[in-house]
C-alpha cells in the first residue's frame, strides 16, 4: 500500500509540475504566434465579431456580408471589404 501511495504522490506531484509549467509560459508570452496575427483576434477564432475595432463603430460594418460557413475567417473566398487590415 505503501508503494502505491507513493506512486499516486508522484502523479500528483507531475501534474502540478506542468500545471505551474503553463502558467509560466502563459506569462512569459512564449507561444506560438503567427506573424499575421494582430491586437483584434487574441483567440485566433473564425467568425465576425473580430473582423471590427474594440469598440466597434457605429453601425459596425457598413452593409451586410455574405457568409457562407460557420468559420467565415477560414473561407479562402472570403473577402472582407468594409474592416482594412483586417486578419481575415
Amino acid at each position: 500500500l505503501n508503494f502505491i501511495s507513493m506512486l499516486g504522490s508522484f502523479a500528483v506531484a507531475g501534474g502540478l509540475l506542468v500545471a505551474l509549467a503553463a502558467i509560466v509560459l502563459a506569462f512569459t508570452g512564449s507561444s506560438e504566434d503567427s506573424e499575421d496575427d494582430d491586437d483584434r483576434n487574441p483567440w485566433m477564432a473564425y467568425t465576425l465579431e473580430w473582423l471590427t475595432e474594440s469598440p466597434p463603430a457605429p453601425g459596425n460594418f457598413e452593409g451586410p456580408l455574405v457568409v457562407t460557413s460557420e468559420a467565415p475567417l477560414l473561407d479562402d473566398d472570403f473577402v472582407n471589404p468594409y474592416a482594412e487590415g483586417a486578419s481575415a
